[in-house]
């Protein structure tokens, strides 16, 4: 099930045993792909890593899995999490929107003693929404790496049929494109294991070929460098390293409306996004935008490699300063992860209703150590000012929120989608809520209704646009709520606006930090 690769320090580096050991897990078909080696070559800088690779399909066996590490960075492998907390590790865990959106709540609330990266700002919010810690990054191909497009007088694609039966496939092609493309290539491997059928390839009104393997990167290069436009193979991605390198080239990228890929293109701006049900897209009638979205793209991948690179040393720096995971030692407690990860395997219904089953466990591994020990520390009569408690709707939140909806779009604040959206502060000691305080916005003014459980503690109108501005809340009536039920607020607009565009950043009301006075 498992195997080692033990990778060597380049030659001048330091002495291996200069940096803190890292153990990252990594999914076995990865060892194919490589698809983590880029991340690999960034944790080497400042840890001497070791990669094992697992195959989620099989049983886990702790004992090959587990060593004298200090460090454990999970790759897309999230049921794993609670095996290394247990243990006594420092976890990150790198989630990708395609395999971790799907997890339920319950799993981040599990999990809070990991730390995320997360390459979705969708994923890196809601991480944020239940109480972990998490740090957004957003990867960017290198542009020199690849070679710019430098004719778009006709339109030539390139599309990989990657999975035919979710419906991304040569039929969609053919009715989306109609008879606009000059040539066209498929990439005929299906991750699904259908067979591919060259009937498929019929009614095209252009040149058609197709390749079932590369041998050489620079064959899949030379390929590449034929097209202009890129047709993305799967409805949603992890990073995306594909179609980000079709930008870098300056290739139209044509994608479904779901991250990453709606987090990097702005439709018809610097690509283009497509729902299930579209027909057809028209690009020859449009070419002098085709050529626009084509610079735009390419100066997209320019701009944001850059900030990538940057990046590096504080990524570097989350991990090192990672806490170990402190658990408290109970009867059971091996075995209930065991049949935990065992129901992940079976698929998310079987996993849900394992984390429901064995509650004491997961409550258990969802205490939040830090949060505890500062409401532990905080002198008993302290004035209101020096015992709030903070929550941060945005990058940095390491309390114990839950949330339900929110999105995020940007890394500093959060936005409200509907007309309510809930929250939970699990409390260590009894507190009185004397009052709330939002730094909040409106694109056009409502009515805003907070309630704390079933009581509505306040209301105020909000005429506020474009930038944030304090709202502060004060209880007529201090109200008290308990450790055990903890702190409920429900935060509601009398109205949500259309939004102005299609672009999300224009909904209507938005929480960038609330802050709630105890006494």
């Amino acid at each position: 099930m498992f195997s080692k690769k033990k990778i060597t320090p380049v030659l001048g580096s330091k002495p291996r045993n200069t940096k803190p050991r890292l153990l990252f897990v990594d999914h076995v078909f990865h060892r194919k792909t490589r698809s983590f080696d880029f991340l690999v070559r960034i944790f080497e800088q400042g840890f001497d890593v070791e990669t094992k690779y697992v195959d989620p399909s099989l049983p886990v066996d702790a004992a090959q899995l587990i060593d004298d590490s200090e460090y454990v960075v999970i790759g897309q492998m999230d049921f794993l999490t609670p095996l290394f907390i247990a243990a006594g590790k420092k976890v990150i865990v790198v989630q990708m929107y395609d395999g971790s959106a799907g997890l339920p709540d319950t799993h981040w609330q599990m999990n809070r003693q990991a730390r995320y990266l997360n390459f979705s700002t969708t994923l890196h919010g809601r991480a944020l929404s239940l109480g972990c810690d998490s740090m957004l990054v957003r990867y960017f191909t290198d542009p020199a790496s690849v070679k710019p497009v430098t004719d778009m007088d006709t339109l030539r694609g390139f599309f990989w049929q990657r999975l035919p039966k979710s419906g991304i496939n040569l039929p969609m092609v053919r009715r989306m494109m109609g008879d606009q493309l000059s040539h066209l290539h498929v990439h005929t491997p299906a991750d699904d294991g259908s067979v591919f059928n060259e009937a498929d390839l019929e009614g095209f009104d252009c040149p058609v070929t197709h390749s079932s393997w590369f041998e050489k990167q620079s064959d899949f290069a030379a390929v590449m460098d034929n097209a202009n436009v890129f047709i993305a193979p799967r409805h949603a991605e992890g990073i995306g390293h594909a179609f980000l390198e079709a930008m870098a080239r300056g290739m139209v990228v044509i994608a479904h409306d779901l991250p990453t890929h709606n987090e990097y293109i702005h439709n018809w701006t610097n690509g283009i996004l497509f729902s299930q049900g579209v027909q057809s897209i028209n690009l020859r009638d449009q070419m002098d935008k085709v050529r626009a979205i084509s610079a735009n793209a390419r100066l997209t991948i320019e701009r944001g490699h850059k900030a990538w690179v940057q990046s590096h040393p504080a990524m570097l720096e989350f991990i090192r300063t990672t806490p170990a995971a402190q658990m408290v030692k109970h009867a059971g407690l091996s075995a209930n992860i065991d049949r935990i990860m065992a129901a992940y395997q079976q698929g998310r219904d079987p996993y849900e209703d394992a984390l429901n089953r064995f509650s004491e466990t997961r409550q258990l591994m969802a205490s939040w150590r830090d949060f505890e020990t500062e409401a532990d520390q905080a002198p008993k009569n302290a004035p209101a000012d020096q015992t709030d408690i903070h929550v941060f709707m945005g990058e940095g939140n390491s309390r114990p929120l839950t949330g339900s909806g929110w999105s995020v779009i940007e890394a500093t604040h959060r936005w409200a989608v509907a007309q309510e959206a809930d929250m939970t502060l699990p409390l260590t000691r009894d507190v009185a809520v004397t009052g709330v305080t939002l730094m909040a916005r409106a694109l056009e003014p409502c009515k805003l209704t907070v309630r704390l459980g079933d009581t509505v503690i306040t209301s105020a109108p909000v005429e506020l646009k474009e930038t944030f501005a304090r709202i502060h809340l004060p209880l007529a009536k201090p109200l008290r709520a308990s450790a055990s039920d903890g702190l409920k607020f429900t935060l509601s607009i009398d109205k949500v606006p259309a939004p102005h565009s299609h672009d999300p950043r224009s909904l209507s009301f938005a929480v960038k930090s609330l802050n709630v006075q105890t006494g």
